[in-house]
Formats: C-alpha cells, sequence, structure tokens
C-alpha cells in the first residue's frame, strides 16, 4: 500500500512530520536513488523501498524486520537544548548515548525550561503528542518574579498576540505565593496550554511585568511526582495502622464494619502546590466542616456511621469549594480538574459505587446506610 513520504520518515524515527516535510523539501531525501522534493510525493512499495536522508539509508533492508518502536521519558535539565543542531551546546541527544534508535522529540523545550520530554521514533505517537487537532493540553509549572494582582491574571488569561498572531485561550491558575526574592514578590502558576508558541510563557509573562525564574512542563498530570494516601477509623478496629494508597482499598469489606472516621494526605511533589480536602456526612450529624491534609474528618470515639464522603483538591493555602453536587459551604473556589481527585465507597447493602470526581458525593445520604471501605486514586 502506498504512503505519502513525509509520513513514512516520521515512522521511520527521522524526525515529526512537520520536520520531514521540511527535510524533503530541502532535497536531502532520496527514494530508490532519487531526490524527491515534494513532501506528499506517494511512495508506491514502502515495504521495499531504499529511502535515504543524508545519504544514509533509514528504511530497513529488503526483507528485513521494521525498527525497533523506542519511547523515552526524559527529565530534561536546564541548560540543555532540543536541538539536533550541533556547536550550540549540550542536546537532550548527548544524552542519549547508547540508543541506537533515532528518536525525535515530541514538542520542545527552551535552554531555560525542564521537565517531562517525549521522545520516540514512533511517528504516529509523536504526531499524536504534538499535533493541535488532538487537543492534548501541556501543563507548565511556573515561578515567576514581580507584582502579581487580579489584573495580572485577567491579562494573561485575556486576549493576546504574539508575533503578530491571536493566541488560543490560555488558563492560569495562582497557585501560591511564595518568599520574595531579588527581584521582589515570587509566585507559583500553572499554565495550560493546547498549543505551544517559542518561548511562549516566558513572553506572557513578561508583556504582563513578571520574570519567569524556573518552568516545569509535562503533557496532562504528569507534570509533578507524588500521590494521595488516606485510612480509616473502622468500628471495632480504630485507626488503621498502615495507610493505602493510589486506588487500594481503605476499610472492611464483608465485615458489617462502619467507618467512623478518615484521614487523607498527598505526598511528594503535589503537597507543595496543592491541599487535599475533603468531609463526611456522618449519622445524626449530617455534612461536618471539610478538613484537609491528615486532619481528622469523622466522629472516632462516637459510634457514628459515615454514610457519605467528598473530596478535592484545592491550589496550597486555599479553602474548599462553596458548592459541590448541590451541597453548599461557607467559601467560594472553582474545583480543579487538573490535578483531579477520583474515588469509590463500598456501601452496605450496596456494595461498590461507581467511580466519581471532583467533590461528587460518593454514598449516600438520607438512606440510613454506612460507608464499609473506599478508594482513591488522582486523575491523570
Amino acid at each position: 500500500m502506498s504512503d505519502r513520504l513525509q509520513c513514512i520518515l516520521a515512522r521511520l524515527g527521522v524526525d515529526s512530520r512537520r520536520h520531514c516535510a521540511s527535510i524533503v523539501a530541502g532535497g536531502a531525501v532520496r527514494v530508490d536513488g532519487k531526490v524527491v522534493r515534494e513532501p506528499g510525493f506517494r511512495v508506491e512499495r514502502p515495504e521495499t523501498a531504499v529511502i535515504e536522508v543524508d545519504g544514509r539509508r533509514v528504511s530497513p533492508p529488503a526483507g528485513g524486520a521494521a525498527p525497533r518502536a523506542r519511547t523515552i521519558l526524559l527529565n530534561k535539565p536546564r541548560g540543555v537544548l532540543c536541538s539536533k543542531e550541533e556547536g550550540r551546546g549540550e542536546t537532550v541527544y548527548d544524552l542519549l548515548r547508547g540508543v541506537r534508535e533515532r528518536v525525535v522529540s515530541a514538542g520542545r523545550l527552551d535552554r531555560d525550561s525542564e521537565g517531562l520530554l517525549v521522545l520516540s521514533n514512533d511517528g504516529a505517537l509523536v504526531n499524536e503528542l504534538t499535533h493541535p487537532r488532538y487537543g492534548h493540553s501541556k501543563v507548565y509549572r511556573v515561578q515567576a518574579a514581580g507584582v502579581f494582582d487580579d489584573a495580572t491574571l485577567d491579562a494573561l488569561q485575556g486576549p493576546m498576540e504574539l508575533d503578530g498572531r491571536p493566541l488560543a485561550p490560555v488558563r492560569v491558575e495562582y497557585v501560591r505565593r511564595l518568599a520574595d526574592g531579588p527581584l521582589g514578590p515570587r509566585h507559583r502558576l500553572l499554565f495550560t496550554l493546547r498549543e505551544g508558541r517559542n518561548r511562549q510563557i516566558r513572553r506572557m509573562c513578561e508583556a504582563v511585568g513578571l520574570r519567569v525564574e524556573a518552568l516545569r512542563i509535562s503533557v496532562q498530570n504528569a507534570y509533578m511526582g507524588g500521590g494521595i494516601s488516606y485510612r480509616a477509623h473502622v468500628q471495632g478496629i480504630g485507626w488503621e495502622e498502615s495507610w493505602a494508597k493510589d486506588g487500594s482499598k481503605s476499610g472492611t469489606t464483608g465485615q458489617s464494619r462502619r467507618l467512623e472516621a478518615i484521614q487523607m494526605r498527598l505526598t511528594g511533589e503535589l503537597a507543595e502546590s496543592y491541599d487535599v480536602c475533603y468531609r463526611v456526612h456522618a449519622q445524626n450529624v449530617g455534612w461536618m466542616a471539610w478538613a484537609k491534609n491528615g486532619a481528622k474528618s469523622g466522629t472516632a470515639g462516637m459510634s457514628w456511621r459515615l454514610e457519605a464522603i467528598q473530596v478535592v483538591l484545592v491550589p496550597k493555602g486555599q479553602a474548599a469549594p462553596a458548592k459541590v453536587d448541590g451541597v453548599t459551604s461557607a467559601t467560594k473556589l472553582a474545583v480543579l480538574e487538573n490535578p483531579g481527585v477520583t474515588y469509590r465507597t463500598h456501601v452496605q447493602t450496596h456494595g461498590w459505587m461507581g467511580w466519581v470526581k471532583n467533590g461528587r458525593l460518593s454514598g449516600t445520604s438520607g438512606e440510613s446506610k454506612r460507608l464499609e471501605a473506599m478508594r482513591i486514586r488522582l486523575l491523570g
């Protein structure tokens, strides 16, 4: 079956499909000995064609095996380039000595940025991660210096142009105030982008008077390490000695023992930027106040059953949401979707309930049925 030349080159790990088009247009590619300059040129028999780039054969020999798929997740350090160009300093490819496959990066980070970088010789994967039509978000964790107020946030999220072209909408979350530095007040911010321009976040911040001091990146929620752990006070047992984590069970099933209180906490880098807030609906009490970061929620020692729970993640130092799933509390804050949390409970006579997320009610209220166990994990 025939296929376009630039697509074949991308699958062979020469570069991303867009860059392969430029390589072909520049006359660096030969197919069966003939120079081809049209990226959309259709190769009739890709499995037997001899394809060369800069005089080096990139297609497998006739009857030979296709290149082994290789994908690498690299924590790119600051000061290292994503470019393959020589003479400009150390590159990410210098860090991959010993890797035989010809991998390319899915997106790029500038020299001063750090964080997750995906490199692969799987052209389809690289294209899916980088092409705007797939809608993948990239989350950037930014440390910036300068004066920051509501007007600054509005400007960052409002209409903005770079190089004479409008930017796609950008979501910006203010995480917390950091200790002042040499350049004045410092702030932790999260930028969520669906497109990426050259040095986009740095240039956006400069436009509103901020100086970026550090920047980390990833796809979706992989931008920071850490997890969530939790435990329960169980009827007849007391507080569980071990904390459950990342979806494992806390509590008991099949023993008719009620949960009487719960604790939750975040771990690792995630705990530096977010609080986990949770509350319970308890027998004779109703919804209790939000607890967070390891504090007790419930009625341990009073023999009252828990009937439902709610869990959310909020930026460090901020309060729990005002209204979740029809239940109101005193403060106002939008529930975060990214990062987020999902959870389920085991309910008397009902068994395991379905997974819910980001502050939705899990359990029952008004049915006088006890919670017996729970599972919690992060979204991402």
